[in-house]
């Protein structure tokens, strides 16, 4: 008897956290759980294609860099462009970090095209500005403004659910 409602809470369970992660971004399973914020968009092409769509619908008046900056992305070589994408602040030492999980189909041409050299940690400039890269594995790579957080970022795969 024991061993019967042992198994009906573990099905139990099962069955009310799977609805929980089932919708989640493929980008969330390499989100530490100290993050202190995280915002993932499914399809970074959709979502850029959707965002303009209804700026241009609305004729709401938005500042571009943003804009800029993604349709700057989205033009870069070894970019997964219908891939997943978070952007992450994680603590660092009493401040915050903010970090970048982009979807890359393929790391090397991907900081090559910013003119770096793919290595254990990629240094390259974006408009005047020190970018450092890391490849996660499995078509995800860190991208931040500083060297040390990026290194030391644990981007392991098998964080949904945790």
């Amino acid at each position: 008897m024991r061993r019967n409602c042992i198994l009906a809470a573990g099905s139990a369970a099962f069955l009310f956290a799977a609805p929980a992660t089932a919708g989640l971004p493929a980008v969330a399973d390499r989100v530490p759980t100290d993050a202190l914020v995280t915002v993932t968009i499914e399809d970074l092409g959709n979502f850029h294609e959707n965002l303009t769509g209804f700026l241009d619908r609305t004729g709401i008046p938005v500042d571009d860099e943003p804009l800029e900056i993604m349709e700057f992305l989205l033009d870069a070589d070894g970019l997964d462009t219908n891939g997943s994408f978070a952007f992450v602040l994680m603590p660092d030492q009493g401040d915050v970090e903010a970090l970048v999980i982009a979807p890359v189909n393929n790391y090397n041409a991907f900081v090559r095209g910013f003119g770096g050299e793919p290595g254990d940690v990629s240094e390259f400039e974006v408009e005047g500005n020190s970018v450092f890269a890391r490849d996660l594995g499995d078509g995800f790579a860190v991208l931040g403004g500083r060297g040390g957080p990026v290194r030391e970022f644990d981007g392991a795969a098998g964080r949904i659910g945790a």
